[in-house]
């Protein structure tokens, strides 16, 4: 395990963990969401005997088949270890409604506690904006002294014919969104000066690329930063569906475009190559669109902290397919802690 490295207020350190793992610090809380996925208990059914008892996101299903899957998913939790609460939300596209009970639920347990919490988040199927929220308002409100964070990598459960019928209205593939997709800033994570003069842009992108390409043209950037995952990166020998390849060959084409391919695991990296972009910009504010993996995201949200340029937007679809994801072999911890509060590393 490395040693943390310092992003603007935080200190980070990234490790890959397996069963042998023990937390190395006393938790006062750690959540994780009911899911349809596979992989959503994959951490739970190792580590729970070693976790404190656990609070469950449970958000609404407007579809039957998910709600029973999810309550599946809550047998196998229950079966594991002691469950704390069950905080009942609103369906995951509906962002503020949601946003308000997360922060007067992470508002009333440190002032009960009379200190920032140290928290655990398996974020392996929390939806990305709740990610980064809760990296926005849990340390820019002190809400937390500590949120670490374990991600179960997966691996997308479809076939060739799922592929080719998972399309949007205009032909581009979607295969875990359905339906359009809006923009969302995230709260505690937007840019310092509103709707300045010019923008640059910073992507962190995943396996929608003809989606993304739409998404992105809302912003006309004087740059743009494209960060691919290097595990699954799109290229010229990869077989690619042909609306994604033609998508990839559009966002790769632009003269102003730069490209990276950083690792799934490598939050770090993410966020040091974000705020470089940040720092490097003569534009009155970034962009940073978080469209790829949960851990990309999660590193947008650090250097967002860091960099009063840049933004932080998310893609928010009309709905969630069902797509089951099951765990690929790999379990990330990135542990984020506030470099300035003595609760970080002072056991009370």
């Amino acid at each position: 395990m490395g040693e943390p490295v310092a992003i603007g207020p935080l200190a980070v350190r990234q490790s890959i963990i397996d069963a042998s793992w023990r937390p190395e610090r006393k938790y006062d809380l750690f959540f994780t969401a009911l899911s349809w996925e596979t992989r959503g208990t994959t951490f739970l059914e190792q580590s729970a005997e070693h976790l404190p008892p656990v609070t469950i996101l449970r958000f609404a299903s407007s579809d039957q088949k998910i709600d029973d899957a999810k309550d599946a998913c809550l047998a196998k939790v229950r079966a594991q270890g002691e469950i704390s609460e069950i905080v009942r939300l609103q369906t995951s596209t509906s962002l503020l409604d949601n946003y308000k009970i997360i922060e007067a639920l992470l508002r009333d347990r440190a002032s009960k506690t009379a200190r920032p919490l140290r928290v655990l988040v398996d974020i392996s199927c929390i939806p990305k904006a709740y990610v980064m929220f809760f990296v926005g308002a849990g340390f820019s409100r002190d809400y937390l002294a500590v949120m670490d964070c374990v991600y179960v990598a997966g691996t997308y459960d479809h076939t060739d014919a799922d592929v080719a019928k998972s399309t949007s209205a205009n032909g581009n593939r979607t295969l875990v969104s359905a339906g359009d997709w809006r923009p969302e800033l995230i709260p505690y994570l937007k840019a310092a000066e509103l709707m300045p003069a010019s923008n640059d842009l910073l992507v962190a992108l995943g396996g929608e690329l003809g989606m993304a390409r739409s998404f992105m043209d809302r912003i006309e950037p004087d740059r743009t930063m494209l960060i691919f995952i290097a595990e699954d990166a799109p290229g010229p020998e990869r077989d690619m569906v042909p609306s994604e390849r033609i998508a990839f060959k559009h966002l790769v084409s632009d003269t102003q475009s730069q490209t990276r391919e950083i690792s799934l695991g490598d939050v770090i990296g993410v966020a040091e190559q974000a705020i470089s972009f940040v720092r490097s910009s003569n534009c009155g504010g970034v962009s940073g669109m978080a469209l790829g993996a949960k851990s990309h995201a999660l590193a947008l949200a650090i250097a967002s902290l860091s960099e009063s340029r840049l933004e932080v937007v998310v893609r928010v679809p009309t709905s969630y397919k069902g797509l089951d994801v099951r765990p690929s072999g790999p379990i990330h911890l990135f542990e984020l802690s506030d470099r300035f509060e003595p609760c970080s590393y002072i056991e009370t």
